[in-house]
This record gives C-alpha cells, structure tokens and sequence, in this order.
C-alpha cells in the first residue's frame, strides 16, 4: 500500500503545475460619482392642470406678459 502512495506522489512531483493565469482586477467603483453626489433633498414642483390653469388666469387677469385680458367666469 506504500508503494503505490509513493509511485502516485512521484508522479505527481514529476508533472509540471499547470500555468496559473493572471487576472487583472478591475478598478474599484467610486462610492460617489465624479461630479459629486446628486442633492436628493431638493423636489421639482409637479405642475398639473389645475396649478398652470390658475397662474395662465391670474397673468390673463393682470394683463402682463403681452397677454389679453380674458373674463373667466
């Protein structure tokens, strides 16, 4: 049984380890981009209808901005 350990461990002294391949790693990722953090505090208003429908009459109302006055019942 020791014969055959140390036929198989000769054998394995003789062959040549396999080539091992490089990797090259990639770069790390930045925890925050070039340009710097977006600001998620700040919202944009969401116009809807109703809020552009108001300021169109109010402006219309004053008569500013090359607008005619309109009668909006």
């Amino acid at each position: 049984m020791c014969d055959k350990r140390i036929a198989s461990l000769k054998k394995l002294a003789l062959k040549p380890p396999r080539p091992v391949q490089t990797v090259t790693p990639e770069p790390a990722v930045p925890l925050q981009p070039p340009g710097g953090a977006p600001n998620l505090l700040r919202r944009k208003h969401k116009l809807t209808s109703a809020f552009v429908f108001n300021d169109f009459t109010k402006t219309a109302k004053t008569g500013t901005e090359g607008f005619q006055t309109l009668d909006v019942k």
